[in-house]
């Protein structure tokens, strides 16, 4: 019996993971900029911030996602 349950949670957990893997899933596609200035226009054209990291020469990158 125990295996029995086992093998259907298994079955269902893989069901699962097939069936959602690909379907309603949000797609992006992303961007890099060094440019602070260009933050607003990129922002405005629906470019969404989400990571800023600072380079050895104390220039600022930023990452941006937007959805496809």
């Amino acid at each position: 019996m125990k295996n029995r349950s086992v093998l259907v949670i298994a079955l269902v957990v893989v069901v699962a993971f097939v069936t959602g893997s690909s379907v309603g899933r949000q797609k992006w596609e992303y961007q890099e900029t060094c440019s602070g200035t260009a933050l607003n226009e990129l922002g405005a054209n629906g470019w969404e911030l989400v990571s800023v990291t600072n380079q050895s020469n104390d220039a600022k990158c930023f990452y941006l996602k937007r959805s496809k």
